[in-house]
């Protein structure tokens, strides 16, 4: 038996990661877990366990550090969809760096065949609209992302209304 392919998805807010991770997710035999770590809920946390869990989830599916195998995405994307019946294929997480500061070298030296994947916008100004409809979504719908306030049913307007200077600033930032 093959071990299944690891992948690290390095990305930052915004760059349409959740979409992709979605997408990969999709195929039958793949799972990637989405936002394994996050700074506000594993703070306590230290960064040898923050490590092993992330190695862990390059060699099978693993839910996010602080939900465990039973809740959140995990449980909506590999137990529902029936995933546990399968062998992987393809396994590994999407983390910020940025939000979560870790020594990823030494993850991926001991995981050589680690595919690695960054997510940014290198377009500026659609990154600050993105931002922008982020905020207003978080605002309105109480989630910054679209599957979360899908959810709710929340709908913020197509037209984002930005004024120079607010847009000026925003790309500053």
């Amino acid at each position: 038996r093959r071990a299944a392919a690891a992948v690290a998805v390095f990305k930052l807010p915004r760059s349409g990661s959740t979409w992709f991770t979605q997408l990969l997710n999709e195929v039958p035999r793949v799972f990637i877990s989405k936002e394994i770590i996050q700074k506000e809920v594993d703070k306590d946390v230290f960064d040898k366990e923050k490590l092993a869990h992330l190695s862990s989830s390059l060699q099978w599916p693993t839910g996010k550090l602080a939900t465990g195998p039973w809740g959140g995405r995990f449980a909506e994307d590999y137990w529902f969809r029936g995933k546990w019946k399968r062998r992987m294929s393809v396994v590994g997480f999407t983390v910020n760096p940025v939000k979560v500061k870790l020594d990823y070298s030494r993850l991926l030296q001991d995981h050589l065949s680690a595919k690695v994947v960054a997510f940014v916008r290198t377009n500026v100004v659609k990154a600050v609209v993105s931002a922008e409809r982020g905020r207003h979504m978080l605002e309105l719908c109480g989630a910054n992302n679209i599957r979360e306030s899908e959810r709710a049913s929340c709908k913020i307007p197509q037209m984002l209304k930005l004024g120079a200077g607010h847009f000026r600033d925003l790309l500053e930032e």
